[in-house]
This record gives C-alpha cells, sequence and structure tokens, in this order.
C-alpha cells in the first residue's frame, strides 16, 4: 500500500525525464514498474492511465520496431494494456486486440519466441482467456494447447505456471461440458502439483472442481474421495464460516446422498446451511438447497425406517401366528 501510494510520484518522474527527451528507457522501466503494481493491487484508475501512457511512450520511443529491446517494450506495453482491459475493465474483446498486436510482433521476428519465450506464454494463455471470455471455445483450446506445448518444451517457466495453464485447459473443458478430458487434465495437474511446494489450496481448488466433474459423469463414489481431501485443504485455508467450506460441505452432501448414505448427507446439508449463517450471509443461495435437503432426505430417511418397521413387525406377527397355531394343535 506505501508503494501504491508512490505511484503517482513515480510517473510524475517519468514524464519529467520524457519531456526532456533523455534517457526514455528508464522512463519506461519506471513506469513499466509502476504499472505491474498498480495492476497487482487491482487499483483500476492508477493501472489503466499507466498502462495507455506506458504504451503511449513505448510508441515514441520505439523508433526502429526491428530491434529487439524496442520490440520487447512494445510487447511488455502491448500485455499491461490487455491485462488492465482484461481483468480490470472487464473487456476481454477490447484486450483481445491488444494480445493479438503482442503476438504478431513476437512472431514477426523469427527469433522472437526465443527472445521472448516468457512473454510468448503469458500471452498465449491471457488470449486462451479473452477467447473464453467470449465463447470462443475452439480457439480458446488451440491456444491453451499451444501455450502447454510451450510451457513443457521450456525450462523458462516454473512449475506453478504451467500447473495454472492446465487448470485453464481443464476449466474450459469443464464449461463446454467435455467432462472427461476435464477429469483426464486435473488428475495429471494433481499428480505435478504432488511435487510442487507452496501450491495447497490451488491443489484444493483442483480437487473441488474435479469433484464437480465426476459428479456430472455419474462418478459419485470417486466425487466424494476428493471432496473430502478437497475440504480438508480449505478447511486449513478457509475460516470456518467461509463460503468456500459450506460449497464443499453441499456437494458432499449431494454426493453421499447419491451414494445412499442419506444420514450423513443429512448432517452435511445441516453443518452446510449453520456455516453460511456462520458467514452472515442468510440469503445465499446453498442455505435454500440445503434446507431443502433437510427437509427432504429425514422425510425419505423416515419412510424408509417405518417401512423397514412394519415389515419387520408383520414378519413377527406371521412366525408368532404359526407358534401359535402349532401349540393349539399339540
Amino acid at each position: 500500500s506505501v508503494f501504491l501510494q508512490l505511484i503517482p510520484h513515480i510517473y510524475s518522474v517519468a514524464e519529467k525525464i520524457l519531456m526532456t527527451g533523455c534517457h526514455s528507457e528508464l522512463c519506461s522501466y519506471l513506469v513499466m514498474n509502476a504499472c505491474w503494481t498498480a495492476l497487482e493491487a487491482h487499483h483500476t484508475e492508477i493501472a489503466c492511465h499507466l498502462c495507455e501512457k506506458q504504451l503511449e511512450m513505448v510508441k515514441a520511443s520505439c523508433s526502429n520496431s526491428r530491434d529487439s529491446k524496442n520490440v520487447g517494450s512494445h510487447v511488455m506495453a502491448l500485455l499491461q494494456m490487455g491485462r488492465s482491459c482484461l481483468y480490470l475493465q472487464e473487456k476481454p474483446f477490447v484486450a483481445q486486440s491488444y494480445y493479438t498486436k503482442a503476438l504478431e510482433l513476437i512472431e514477426h521476428r523469427e527469433d522472437s519466441t526465443m527472445l521472448f519465450q516468457h512473454e510468448y506464454g503469458v500471452v498465449l494463455g491471457d488470449l486462451a482467456v479473452c477467447c473464453q471470455e467470449q465463447r470462443q471455445f475452439s480457439d480458446a483450446e488451440c491456444l491453451y494447447l499451444n501455450q502447454l506445448s510451450l510451457l513443457n518444451s521450456s525450462q523458462h517457466y516454473d512449475q506453478c505456471t504451467v500447473l495454472a495453464a492446465m487448470t485453464n485447459l481443464a476449466t474450459l473443458y469443464n464449461e463446454v461440458g467435455q467432462f472427461h478430458h476435464a477429469i483426464d487434465i486435473y488428475h495429471q495437474a494433481l499428480h505435478r502439483a504432488q511435487y510442487i511446494t507452496g501450491v495447497e489450496f490451488e491443489t484444493g481448488q483442483m480437487m473441488y472442481n474435479l469433484g464437480l466433474c465426476l459428479i456430472e459423469v455419474g462418478d459419485h463414489v470417486g466425487a466424494v474421495n476428493v471432496l473430502e481431501q478437497s475440504l480438508t485443504i480449505v478447511r486449513r485455508w478457509r475460516p470456518e464460516g467461509h463460503v468456500d467450506v459450506a460449497n464443499g460441505l453441499r456437494l458432499l452432501s449431494i454426493c453421499y446422498s447419491s451414494c445412499g448414505n442419506l444420514p450423513k448427507a443429512t448432517r452435511l446439508a445441516e453443518e452446510a446451511v449453520s456455516t453460511i449463517r456462520a458467514a452472515q450471509d442468510p440469503h445465499h443461495s446453498s442455505v435454500a438447497y440445503c434446507q431443502h435437503k433437510i427437509r427432504t432426505i429425514p422425510r425419505w430417511h423416515t419412510l424408509w425406517v417405518s417401512l423397514l418397521h412394519v415389515v419387520t413387525q408383520l414378519v413377527m406377527w406371521i412366525k408368532l401366528s404359526d407358534w401359535v397355531s402349532r401349540a393349539l394343535k399339540y
């Protein structure tokens, strides 16, 4: 927050340097770092303003567009503008134009895919998100696959970046209803996550999404296993009254109900309701669903117990009648 307060001053210094016509590289470097800080802090107004100025400064200073340093600065400025439009302003169509331009700059040079390999992977991934947001699913799938191919063939990317790309691809398959493809990708991602430190919470989220896919294909037993693990992880990272905990309980209630374990399904549904109420969100949609489960599951459970009781009494009555009839004969 302290550095965020300094961003306007950093930009002011950079603008003054630019006005002198000297040290344009230093000016661009200062504004670029201020842009990233504002983007990471989700400060929409400052980030958008700085990204626009950064792009203007880069265009003004890039007299030789074939120079690798100028291409790199231009690509970075376009990437920042794209992220500003995509994640802060929620304008994927506008962001797509910036990412497409960055991709053209990278692919224009034969050595650019090597010089700007990190930026190339980032642009592919963000452009895929733009396509997915606009429901251009085939384009998004192609971009995600290209990104993963690049990430797996290069040593310039950390495993967390690869894991995020795999998760995005699985999410896409889940969204378009290709649940078996999504399940395969989630299994691969979870296997990879075992060897990466610091991704426990992300692992819990992947398990939750995998559970959703397994429910869709009817594998409720498999869903129970991964959702139980997911809930354990989420409870280590979220307070007990958090909505993520309630969602995990709700899904487990559905799975146990489908597996025939009605008492446990009822208990989990009740726990989900109390969790949501503890989060002071009584109007959450999960409350109505879980209250419905609480009302319906015991009713069916009671009916089953009552039916079993009637059958047992009937059998005992038949046996008693048979015993009495035999005793009277003697």
